[in-house]
């Protein structure tokens, strides 16, 4: 997905208006228009207040997807995570960080005793 359709539908996702977006950076809603719709590029320094707005990353409004944003544990030490647009407070990550460590301890025992396994058959 593009700049454009990714700013749209973040847009579309926090229930704002082109109106509201451009008043947020100081410009109008025909500017973010363009930008949903790829006619103009919009600045870093745009791309940035843009990030702010929909509590993301650039790499995420631009589509770089790279290996620090595929770890999870990496991901939740993010200070700007939401739920469809709604912000998570540190004690809402916590317990999301809470479920998934006990989700995995399990996991993790396994792939222990996995690799201890394949060691004593390579051995």
């Amino acid at each position: 997905m593009g700049l454009g359709p990714r700013l749209k539908e973040l847009r579309k996702q926090n229930k704002l208006t082109l109106k509201e977006v451009g008043d947020h950076l100081g410009m109008t809603g025909t500017a973010i228009s363009c930008y949903e719709n790829e006619s103009r590029k919009p600045a870093p320094k745009i791309i940035q207040k843009l990030a702010d707005l929909y509590n993301t990353t650039t790499d995420d409004l631009l589509g770089n997807d790279n290996e620090s944003t595929s770890n999870i544990r990496h991901i939740l030490n993010s200070n700007k995570l939401h739920w469809d647009g709604i912000p998570l407070n540190e004690d809402e990550l916590q317990i999301v960080k809470g479920f998934l460590e006990y989700a995995f301890k399990d996991k993790e025992k396994e792939l222990n005793e996995m690799n201890k396994e394949k060691n004593i058959v390579n051995d």
